[in-house]
């Protein structure tokens, strides 16, 4: 089911905002970069409502943040990584790109990454067709949490924001894996 587009800004304000900020001590230069960008784009992210219709061919490119944990309502660590999505506005409008460079970091009770960052393997692949303004975004990959590779295979309810498309932000609860756990995921870029 569907989120409303208001419980994804809500979700990815609460889950991407005030990652920490700044330069704190021990944090490495990309770990560092992808706390601020998740600062920066939930700040650009909360007033903008969901985008009322998709812009005109051809397309946009959007780069941002992912996290990604056991279970955001639960965790206290996951990964934090780059997100690169490509969208075809033409007929029939998709979406495709990834999720890398990750660090696993302790996450905080909003789900913000706290402490140092550690550089984990990992790489998602993500896609959709035939998309609207809002749409699932199939989730595939693996990416390394708590030291235990987790192969992921699902979707991430997922909205353009924005008068013309500025932003996508998605967020998948529950996303199955080859262990014994799930994954939830937020996704913000612009």
């Amino acid at each position: 089911m569907m989120r409303s587009s208001a419980a994804l800004l809500a979700f990815a304000a609460l889950s991407l905002s005030a990652c920490g900020g700044g330069t704190q001590f021990g944090f490495t230069p990309e770990f560092v970069n992808l706390v601020n960008e998740a600062d920066r784009l939930t700040t650009q992210l909360q007033p903008l409502a969901q985008t009322p219709a998709l812009p005109a061919a051809p397309g946009a490119t959007y780069q941002g943040v992912v996290i990604v944990a056991d279970d955001f309502g639960t965790s206290s660590t996951g990964v934090v990584g780059t997100a690169n999505l490509t969208a075809n506005f033409g007929a029939p409008a998709s979406i495709s790109g990834t999720g890398t460079g990750f660090f696993q970091t302790a996450l905080n009770a909003s789900n913000n990454p706290t402490g140092t960052g550690s550089p984990v393997g990992g790489s998602l692949v993500f896609g959709a067709t035939n998309i609207g303004t809002s749409f699932n975004l199939d989730v595939d990959g693996t990416v390394t949490i708590d030291g235990v590779p987790r192969t992921i295979n699902g979707t991430a309810p997922t909205a353009f924001f924005g008068p013309n498309a500025e932003m996508v932000s998605g967020l998948g609860t529950d996303l199955p894996t080859d262990t014994a756990y799930t994954a939830d995921i937020a996704i913000v870029a612009d």
